[in-house]
């Protein structure tokens, strides 16, 4: 077995979760941030990963939104190596909870039913403490769209 594969890193990674080939690994861990493509992206690895056979491969995970002494964190990208370096090994195991709130959080993203938008933010979502924060943003946008092109299609095509 391989040491580890870091998701972020490899180019190659979404043909290695289709293709099962992540199993040959001890360990992944994916480093993600607070914001909304981060939380997105990992939404949908934890939906890919579900439905995944793991083996005896470590499923691990990083997601800050903060760090010390960095008054305006933005994210990884502007710590330093030795700042990098720090948060090595404090990832923590992700639990059946979270694959299951991930998943379901990618079937809310990609779902054209408001319904199931609305029904994803009254879920206890603690267990991805940035998912719901940051996914409201575009939410309210993109559900007023859903209801308001609802309307308008009853209007348009309803009998003269």
């Amino acid at each position: 077995m391989q040491p580890c594969i870091d998701a972020n890193r490899s180019p190659h990674f979404r043909r290695k979760l289709s293709g099962g080939e992540f199993t040959k690994y001890n360990e992944i861990v994916l480093w993600f941030e607070y914001d909304l493509f981060d939380q997105t992206m990992l939404c949908y690895l934890l939906h890919s990963l579900a439905g995944q056979t793991l083996g005896d491969t470590k499923l691990s995970l990083l997601c800050i939104g903060d760090y010390p002494g960095v008054e305006r964190f933005r994210g990884l990208g502007q710590l330093t190596v030795k700042q990098l370096k720090a948060l090595s090994g404090t990832w923590r195991s992700v639990s059946e909870r979270e694959l299951a709130l991930g998943s379901k959080m990618w079937e809310a993203y990609t779902s054209p039913l408001p319904e199931q938008h609305i029904r994803f933010f009254e879920e206890d979502t603690s267990a991805l403490p940035f998912v719901k924060k940051r996914s409201r943003r575009i939410y309210p946008v993109s559900l007023r769209f859903i209801t308001d092109l609802g309307r308008w299609s009853k209007l348009l095509w309803r009998p003269l």
